[in-house]
């Protein structure tokens, strides 16, 4: 990940362009903006479309290292949740619940912080102004690079509190990409495959 990512190879001095937009759309160092999958190696490193090559429809991941992002995001969650945490209803539970489980292994996935169901969302202004600022931002790119490798192409990230936690998150998906490259390894070499 510190190197050129492989979708601007041809245009080695766009990606410090893209992290320094980014970045200022969501007033953090640029150097906390990374890119991930495909476009950053030139092949899926996930394990549901691993080999698939980059291609002219691939989508762009970015990985944004922000610890205060997060803790903002954090602080706002438990504002919400610990006066309430013991009798919130089914829908607000489970929005809660997959909240906590992203905070655990270190990252939130932004997109997926809608409000709609939700009551009491005046304690939660930290997390919708982030969803604003995380959809402006990366809704503008196209239009700040037009013409360029990254214009037209659909653009995401994920937000991650620390490098560390995202080294770990990308190491898990290359375990399991590992795990199911063997047992396909084990289907093959076996002569009745396996059951």
């Amino acid at each position: 990940m510190d190197r050129v990512p492989y979708c601007f190879a041809a245009e080695q001095s766009l990606f410090p362009k893209v992290q320094a937009h980014l970045g200022a759309g969501l007033k953090i160092d640029p150097a906390g903006v990374r890119l991930v999958g495909s476009g950053c190696v030139g092949f899926s490193v996930a394990p549901d479309t691993f080999p698939k090559p980059f291609h002219s429809g691939s989508d762009l991941d970015f990985a944004i290292v922000s610890k205060e992002l997060f803790d903002t995001a954090w602080h706002g969650l438990l504002s919400w949740g610990h006066p309430r945490r013991h009798t919130l209803p089914g829908q607000e539970n489970q929005w809660f619940g997959r909240r906590k489980d992203e905070i655990f292994w270190g990252w939130i996935d932004v997109k997926y912080l809608h409000f709609r169901g939700l009551r009491f969302v005046d304690d939660l202004k930290p997390l919708q102004k982030l969803r604003a600022a995380w959809f402006d931002t990366f809704q503008s790119i196209g239009a700040e690079f037009p013409g360029t490798e990254i214009a037209g192409r659909e653009v995401s990230g994920r937000l991650y509190r620390s490098e560390e936690h995202l080294i770990q998150y990308q190491a898990e998906g290359l375990r399991k990409l590992r795990y199911r490259l063997a047992v396909a390894r084990e289907k093959e070499a076996s002569p009745h495959g396996l059951q």
